[in-house]
């Protein structure tokens, strides 16, 4: 049996999506990408100055932060259910690092922006909003390859 799809039903269905879910999403990426370039600008510099390493060090720990975090949001997207399991520990390393800087400096306003929004993503993470976004996408997952598997 072949499954046909009208585009514009996909089209309605997929906009009522957006406009449902793409406030968590979007959200959740802002909030990750801010914790990250904070760490960057702030953490992973300081660190790398008191460990009297090349600051290329920082960018390269920052960049390699923000690859993890493409590639959750690509498992998440897909419907994977590795997501979170790459997702949270990219979350609790913003957090550390944050905690860890503001150990050692007194906090100021920019000092625990990274912070705040590394606890707010956890907390977007495990909204209900959030869980039936993913769940819908795994749903979508699972009819996909249901459907694109031979008959036999």
């Amino acid at each position: 049996m072949k499954y046909s799809v009208d585009p514009l039903r996909e089209y309605r269905i997929w906009r009522r999506y957006a406009y449902r879910f793409l406030p968590a999403w979007g959200g959740a990426m802002l909030l990750c990408l801010n914790s990250i370039a904070g760490d960057m600008a702030y953490s992973l510099s300081y660190y790398a100055n008191v460990y009297h390493l090349p600051t290329e060090y920082a960018f390269a720990t920052g960049m390699a932060l923000c690859l993890l975090y493409y590639v959750g949001q690509t498992l998440l997207y897909e419907g994977s259910h590795l997501a979170p399991r790459v997702l949270i520990p990219v979350v609790v390393v913003n957090t550390l690092l944050s905690i860890a800087y503001l150990a050692n400096n007194s906090p100021t306003l920019l000092n625990l922006l990274p912070l705040f929004s590394a606890l707010f993503y956890i907390l977007v993470l495990n909204s209900k909003n959030h869980r039936r976004y993913t769940s819908m996408l795994r749903v979508k997952r699972r009819r996909k390859v249901r459907n694109s598997a031979p008959d036999p």
